[in-house]
């Protein structure tokens, strides 16, 4: 390994110029030693429970090869196993984690029954609801199935568990081509008949995955399934004839395979980095190789948790998954890919994005999130601890999985009673207006709105016959409801949000008549705002579409009116620091994912994507102030902040008018680029840059 002296600064692709191999070393055991920001020590030892209401199950992938047998003795060496390529991995650029070595469970084998117990303990203790074991079985002949087989005859090993059929040659190149075969599949159809005699013992087992009785099954590449359509219906009636409702066949979203429809199967699964890494570019590390003729790549992973927000919504049944990291240096010396700059907080985003898209579109009996992997560490993908993050992955499993269920929508004494749409219409526009004098703005503006809406007016009592008449005489069918003249037009907004929710509306336009009469712009700034979320021509539609599109979307803020929530926090230090704990977050998770929030609160929303601010103890027992004129600090200014926190901690994401115009085009090269500033413009990664409106000032924030 050669470390040169370059006569200027760091440059991507060289070393540093003070690099030495002393700091070689020192970088070696840094990522031996706890991470000083990430490090989280065991601080779970009871079973968080099974999951319930709107939280997801988590599934982890769970490889089997940590053990010696013998097909691995004659192709690797006697006594191979997993941590063979581990141990050896060293990092290739700096800032690069490897290897990857174990903690608490240390170098275990899996032939010892006590340390599945072990793992099933933590799993149990962090959150996840059970195992995939990936399973090789290659035309008859099974492959490190010990492990499988000590877990069925075990009772007391009581996760549940699914396997995914890992059918593809095994090569001396782990990636199952066709080059130096190991293990061979043939697919003939007696072969595939055999495979699902084969699982029926294990398919049988009360502990086995089932959805609505049907046993599940994944298919790492089905596509090399010669006569699928045949084979799936063979495998169906077999399973039928063994006393099940059925198969609930899930094919592996790898090597370009998306739909499992044509192919018959019920559902399909993500498999990262498949179907990321094609979608992002690489990107060479920051900080320069320690090894110049490394021919591996890098691509950061903030990016590839953006990218996994830009999904849209599917007519199949697609189960999200996350990794905590990836990087197969391990298996490919100075050759690997690897994301780089992984973060916990990163992954805990990932995490909860995959878990609102799970609650959007599955049922309850399969609402699963999948993770890669339980223990892939020749992958770099393990939430297993180890010596340089601790349990900082399971921690994160942990967090979703114990969030609150908000299905059930908690009684405010200040609530506008919950009623049936008459129109029946899929999308609303709220409008609290307190300055009757505004009215013509929005009546005006609303013009635009070319589909179906149902109309929502919140006013105080004093107002409510002017506001009525002058709302009336152009939408006749407006809906008028007197409120308290307390929390602006935030109290209004939560007073209707169970309403709102109760009729399931997909789009929700939330707008207010704002004056800030503390200001010379107030008036520019409502019609600004208004003007964006309410856009003459397509683009509207467009806008609209984009909520429904894309699972992950849960806010649309006037563009350049987005901002970060630190810089802008002004005097509600307080207040947000109380509401995001209320949300069940930390000011630790506040100052890492960086939440945007809409200046002026007029935004375009899915009300799923904010309901759990109706299960805050502030809002249930009406904490506003009472109105004297404030133009900051009270919890209705918090509020408005902490939006984009509700938003983000429920895995939803907020976007500008902008950008949201293009994903909801129907024009395939716009979406495509959108779905690119997407990730680049509002990752998690683009929320560090700081952001500044025209109308806004970090230290006063109009109400």
């Amino acid at each position: 390994m050669v470390l040169s002296m370059p006569d200027s600064g760091p440059v991507p692709g060289q070393p540093a110029q003070l690099d030495t191999p002393l700091h070689y070393i020192q970088d070696l055991r840094l990522n031996q030693s706890p991470h000083p920001e990430y490090y989280k020590p065991r601080t779970r030892s009871e079973p968080l429970g099974s999951s319930q209401g709107s939280t997801p199950k988590f599934l982890a992938y769970y490889l089997p090869q940590f053990h010696p047998f013998e097909v691995n003795n004659q192709a690797w060496g006697e006594g191979f196993t997993e941590w063979t390529n581990t141990t050896k991995a060293l990092p290739q650029y700096k800032g690069h984690y490897q290897p990857h070595l174990p903690a608490d469970l240390g170098h275990y084998d899996l032939r010892v029954a006590d340390v599945m117990r072990q793992q099933i303990d933590l799993a149990k203790s962090y959150g996840i609801h059970g195992f995939c074991f990936h399973y090789y079985w290659f035309d008859g002949q099974k492959v490190m199935d010990l492990p499988l087989q000590q877990y069925l005859a075990n009772a007391d090993m009581d996760l549940p568990f699914s396997i995914c059929w890992a059918n593809e040659n095994w090569t001396r190149r782990w990636d199952g081509l066709e080059s130096d075969v190991i293990l061979r599949q043939s697919y003939s159809h007696a072969k595939c008949l055999e495979f699902i005699h084969d699982i029926l013992p294990i398919i049988q087992d009360p502990r086995y995955i089932k959805v609505n009785g049907k046993p599940m099954v994944v298919i790492y590449r089905p596509l090399l399934i010669p006569d699928l359509e045949k084979v799936v219906l063979a495998w169906r009636e077999e399973v039928i004839k063994a006393g099940f409702p059925g198969l609930w066949l899930v094919c592996a979203q790898t090597f370009g395979l998306i739909d499992p429809r044509p192919l018959g199967f019920d559902a399909a699964v993500e498999f990262p980095p498949h179907k990321i890494n094609d979608r992002i570019e690489d990107t060479p590390p920051q900080h320069g190789f320690w090894n110049p003729e490394f021919a591996g790549k890098t691509w950061l992973y903030a990016t590839a948790v953006g990218e996994s927000m830009t999904r849209d919504a599917q007519p199949y049944p697609l189960y999200r998954c996350a990794f905590p990291s990836w990087d197969n240096e391990a298996r490919r010396p100075g050759a690997g890919y690897s994301f780089a700059e992984v973060s916990p907080a990163q992954f805990g985003e990932w995490l909860a994005t995959c878990a609102s898209f799970a609650r959007e579109r599955q049922a309850s009996s399969d609402n699963f999130v999948f993770i890669n992997a339980w223990n892939e560490w020749a992958e770099g993908a393990h939430l297993e601890p180890d010596r340089h993050f601790g349990f900082a992955w399971l921690e994160q499993v942990a967090h979703q999985a114990q969030k609150k269920c908000t299905n059930l929508i908690p009684k405010l004494s200040y609530a506008i009673p919950a009623a049936d749409s008459t129109t029946k219409a899929k999308v609303a526009v709220m409008a609290h207006i307190y300055y009757e004098e505004t009215w013509p703005d929005i009546a005006q503006a609303l013009v635009v709105m070319k589909e179906p809406f149902d109309l929502l007016i919140t006013t105080t009592q004093d107002k409510f016959e002017r506001v009525s008449a002058q709302a009336k005489a152009v939408f006749p069918n407006a809906e008028i409801y007197a409120v308290e003249n307390k929390g602006r037009d935030i109290r209004p907004f939560m007073a209707l949000l169970p309403l709102l929710i109760h009729r399931q509306y997909e789009a929700v336009l939330k707008l207010h008549s704002k004056k800030s009469l503390h200001r010379i712009d107030g008036d520019l700034w409502r019609q600004t705002l208004i003007a964006q979320l309410l856009p003459q021509g397509p683009d509207l539609k467009h806008m609209i579409s984009s909520l429904t599109e894309y699972p992950s979307l849960g806010l649309i803020a006037p563009e350049g009116n987005v901002l970060n929530i630190q810089r802008y926090i002004g005097s509600n230090q307080k207040w947000v620091e109380k509401m995001v704990d209320e949300l069940g977050e930390s000011t630790q998770w506040l100052n890492e994912t960086k939440p945007w929030f809409a200046a002026g609160t007029m935004f375009w929303f899915k009300p799923s994507a904010v309901q759990s601010l109706l299960h805050c103890p502030s809002i249930q027992q009406d904490a506003f102030e009472v109105e004297t004129g404030q133009i900051d600090g009270t919890l209705a200014h918090a509020i408005e902040r902490v939006l984009g926190c509700a938003t983000l901690a429920n895995g939803y994401h907020l976007i500008d008018t902008r950008l949201a115009k293009g994903i909801g085009s129907p024009d395939a090269s716009v979406k495509r680029q959108s779905q690119k500033d997407w990730v680049n413009e509002w990752s998690s990664k683009a929320r560090q840059r700081t952001v500044d409106s025209p109308f806004a000032r970090p230290t006063e924030i109009a109400p």
